[in-house]
């Protein structure tokens, strides 16, 4: 929370660090397991992101943003971010892929035994 210390906030709550991390523990196993799954899934399909889409995703954050758009788009631009946008994009992939899949449109997909 802006402008509270952690001891702030948990007094705030009620709860201990331990408690408040307990708490969060699952939802923060979860997200890992997501991510690491669907980061074999992204390699598995060979799904990518190249250069322009995530230009054009920095491009629409910029024009969608109220104000300061320079500093938004140098922000956006520095390696760090491109490679957050890089990796939210191939999430974003996989998972319409895997809803592909679900639909039934398995196009390019192959079973283990014609993969050997």
């Amino acid at each position: 929370r802006e402008g509270r210390s952690l001891e702030e906030y948990l007094s705030s709550i009620n709860k201990s660090e331990e408690e408040l991390r307990e708490e969060l523990r699952p939802l923060a196993t979860k997200r890992v397991t997501r991510s690491l799954v669907l980061g074999k899934i992204a390699e598995e399909e060979k799904i990518e992101v190249s250069d322009t889409e995530i230009e054009a995703d920095i491009e629409g954050m910029v024009r969608s943003a109220t104000e300061n758009k320079d500093e938004l788009n140098k922000f956006l631009n520095t390696p760090q971010s491109r490679e957050s946008i890089k990796r939210l994009l191939i999430s974003r992939k996989t998972v319409q892929r895997l809803v592909e899949v679900a639909r039934g449109s398995t196009m390019n997909i192959k079973t283990k035994k014609e993969k050997k």
